[in-house]
């Protein structure tokens, strides 16, 4: 849904993308604000996983599954993830990339609520860090599991025990389940009505509490 600077990204199943070439970031999903001055990105219920960035041109630090950037002066985005399940790509699940050059008013922001990065790049890599040479973006991240530890409310760095293989919904007793918060999903689907209580496969979100990720347990 696109509605003057706002953007809303939901239900989507992003699988096996790649990025190829110089600077190649962003493998299943890039967004950036460099001609509109304000832009406000929600992305919900969406399946992220297994796609590869690969730069032919040089080291692979900023390579990434989701790209975020403000590419001028002045520019503002501010980017909302709710629900999703970024796991099983060749790089980090998110990389920032907020303008820095010179005396620069550009302002990235990232909220990361009720999703799972798992298993993404090596695992020394951080689940969410600012592109080399770009502005430090400090992501609010919160009932988020990741392998990078997050100081925010109800993150935790418990393996979510998907089935396996391609198939990334929850097993009974993950610690995914009912681990979420309910006010994210209903903030973002206020905000976009067309986003419903439904989660990936168009099944009732609210059994219980919300499950992380993509996908609620039925």
């Amino acid at each position: 849904t696109i509605e003057d600077s706002k953007v809303s990204l939901h239900h989507c199943r992003m699988s096996a993308n790649v990025a190829t070439g110089g600077g190649a970031k962003g493998s299943a999903l890039a967004a950036f604000a460099g001609a509109t001055p304000g832009v406000d990105l929600l992305v919900v219920n969406n399946l992220v996983v297994q796609s590869d960035a690969i730069d032919a041109s040089g080291p692979d630090a900023n390579l990434c599954a989701i790209w975020l950037a403000t590419e001028a002066q002045d520019m503002t985005l501010a980017s909302k993830l709710v629900n999703n399940t970024i796991a099983g790509n060749s790089d980090r699940a998110i990389s920032t990339s907020e303008f820095a050059s010179g005396p620069s008013t550009s302002t990235l922001t990232l909220d990361v609520q009720n999703c799972i990065l798992w298993s993404n790049g090596t695992q020394l890599q951080p689940s969410i860090k600012p592109d080399a040479g770009a502005g430090d973006v400090t992501p609010a991240v919160t009932y988020t599991d990741s392998e990078q530890s997050f100081t925010g409310v109800g993150n935790f760095t418990a393996n979510p025990y998907f089935v396996g293989g391609t198939d990334f919904h929850l097993l009974g007793g993950s610690p995914c389940l009912q681990a979420g918060l309910d006010s994210y999903y209903t903030d973002a689907s206020s905000t976009d009505p067309s986003i419903l209580n439904l989660d990936l496969d168009a099944e009732e979100r609210f059994l219980g509490p919300i499950d992380m990720g993509a996908y609620e347990m039925p």
